[in-house]
């Protein structure tokens, strides 16, 4: 029995690693912002599945975590691709979240600074902790040697306020899907506002110009209403039938999503950033692959740790705000699925 074990633990050991998790954010064991919110008639509730899988290399050195607030007002999902060692992708694992979410009052007043704040401490723990050790070649005038452990962060930020914001750091992505049929529900909901507003102002003037009874004014309303305004039918369909009408016919919708959102990566191939790491001394150097690196060294422009190199890979994240009605899917990846 103790030889058959050993031999399963290797054969652990040499296997891909595959973690899969779900769980249903809305349910009492894992509830992540609390019951149900309702916002503008509607009802979101979030689920999230999670794989990671370890590729060529000998060690995995990716992480991922969900971190609630202790009010359940507030949930972070994180992704976060470690390089150099996985000491501080676990880092960010373990403390980054919980950065993000320590005060969710000020996070409601000031969203971006609250996230970039949390960003800049943790980044200054990661360089502490993992000190490089590059030096320049007084003949090539290249930095040689090892910049230190380092990753990538990509972030999701859901409030119960009804907003949703990315942060990302290095070439990790957000990517927001949408269904067509979707869009297509907001043009009617928004027709149909329009419409409605149209009619108040309409009844509006003239309740002014003929100052009638609040009765017959009522009836000129409805009357007027019902005239110039398409009146949608009510479904005599129950509800529940409805809802699984709408679950059968969303595998023929599949086809029919699209890219709503995704956040750009950090690279030396953007001009921006390429001109800011020239501006304050650094160099964008070609490797032995061919491909623009940082001094050679580093494929993305932007990292936590990398100590060797801070001065040129900063840890400051580009944030994007998005009304939670806006992101029904969202996938959070780092470069190991999107650059295949």
């Amino acid at each position: 029995e103790e030889e058959e074990e050993e031999d399963n633990n290797n054969k652990e050991d040499k296997a891909d690693v595959t973690t899969k998790r779900r769980a249903s954010l809305s349910s009492s064991k894992a509830m992540i912002l609390g019951k149900r919110k309702q916002m503008n008639g509607k009802q979101f509730a979030c689920v999230f599945d999670c794989s990671s899988v370890k590729g060529e290399r000998q060690y995995m050195e990716d992480r991922w975590n969900v971190v609630r607030s202790k009010c359940n007002r507030v949930a972070v999902f994180g992704v976060y691709d470690g390089h150099g060692g996985c000491q501080v992708s676990e880092l960010l694992a373990k403390t980054l979240g919980e950065k993000i979410t320590r005060d969710v009052g000020r996070l409601k007043r000031k969203p971006k600074e609250t996230i970039a704040e949390a960003f800049r401490e943790v980044d200054e723990v990661a360089v502490k902790e993992n000190p490089g050790k590059c030096r320049r070649s007084q003949v090539s005038g290249k930095l040689l040697g090892s910049p230190g452990a380092g990753s990538t962060a990509i972030v999701a930020v859901v409030c119960s306020w009804g907003k949703v914001y990315f942060a990302n750091v290095g070439d990790s992505k957000a990517t927001v899907v949408r269904l067509e049929e979707e869009e297509e529900e907001e043009e009617e909901e928004r027709e149909n506002d329009e419409n409605d507003a149209n009619v108040r102002a309409r009844g509006k003037n003239k309740d002014n110009n003929n100052t009638p009874t609040r009765a017959s004014s009522r009836r000129q309303s409805l009357s007027h209403s019902n005239r110039s305004t398409p009146v949608k039918q009510r479904s005599t369909t129950p509800a529940r039938k409805r809802q699984q009408l709408k679950t059968t016919n969303s595998d023929h919708a599949k086809n029919n999503s699209k890219v709503f959102f995704e956040t750009p990566d950090q690279r030396p191939a953007r001009e921006d950033e390429r001109t800011r790491i020239n501006n304050i001394g650094g160099k964008i150097l070609k490797s032995r692959d061919g491909s623009a690196r940082v001094e050679g060294i580093l494929a993305v422009t932007r990292a936590f740790g990398n100590a060797g190199i801070k001065q040129f890979v900063e840890a400051v994240p580009e944030i994007f705000e998005f009304p939670i009605e806006k992101c029904g899917m969202v996938v959070l990846c780092t470069d190991g699925v999107t650059d295949v």
